[in-house]
């Protein structure tokens, strides 16, 4: 039975070496279990692909898990070539949050190559591209489906969008969001989790996803 636990606030989105997690997190696997490491040991187990090739420039995605020695386990790795479009991972939450006082996302990003019109996001008109970025769908207190984003990215292109950061190439960077039930209209419902890359092409990989809960009944 999946039980979230309490969270404690942390700096935002900064380089790391070794990993500083929130304690006891509601982690994003198949089962919902909590464990010392919550990253991608099962493999893709418990995730849905997101492969997003347009008709006329499909290019070439990879979704994997992929060993990395440093990070003590697998991890996800997404890479695109050309073309244009998204790769990356969902997993389908739907989960009440009325009585929720504190979520937060937190996630290790890691930016090998990016390319892109709108790396960064800083064109508003256009859907915003880089290498590691998470997306939570959901419903708020009004009934309307919604989202929230944040993106890491290495060069930005036309700016930033309030909700990226750039970052370090070629370095994990951990980031954790701001308490999400602050947002106006408040959630209510969180329906799916998505990380991915966005953009022509991109190399990226993720671990350590996760949502953190205070006040869950």
């Amino acid at each position: 039975m999946f039980r979230p636990r309490r969270a404690k606030k942390q700096q935002v989105g900064h380089p790391i070496g070794c990993p500083t997690f929130l304690s006891e997190p509601y982690c994003l696997t198949a089962d919902f279990s909590s464990s010392e490491r919550h990253g991608f040991e099962d493999g893709l187990s418990g995730w849905t692909v997101y492969d997003q090739k347009p008709a006329g420039s499909p290019g070439n995605n990879t979704i994997e898990t992929t060993a990395w020695q440093a990070r003590g386990g697998d991890v996800l790795h997404i890479a695109r070539t050309s073309g244009g479009g998204g790769a990356g991972v969902d997993q389908a939450i739907a989960m009440d949050v009325t009585g929720v006082s504190d979520l937060r996302v937190t996630y290790l990003g890691y930016v090998n190559y990016e390319d892109g019109g709108n790396i960064g996001g800083g064109n508003a008109r256009w859907f915003p591209e880089g290498g590691a970025q998470v997306r939570v769908f959901y419903t708020d207190a009004n009934g309307q489906a919604t989202e929230w984003y944040h993106g890491m990215c290495m060069t930005p292109t036309s700016g930033l969008d309030p909700n990226f950061q750039q970052i370090p190439d070629n370095q994990w960077t951990e980031y954790t969001s701001d308490n999400l039930m602050e947002l106006d209209p408040k959630l209510a419902r969180i329906d799916t989790v998505r990380f991915y890359s966005f953009g022509w092409g991109f190399d990226a990989m993720f671990d350590d996803c996760n949502l953190f809960i205070e006040g869950y009944e």
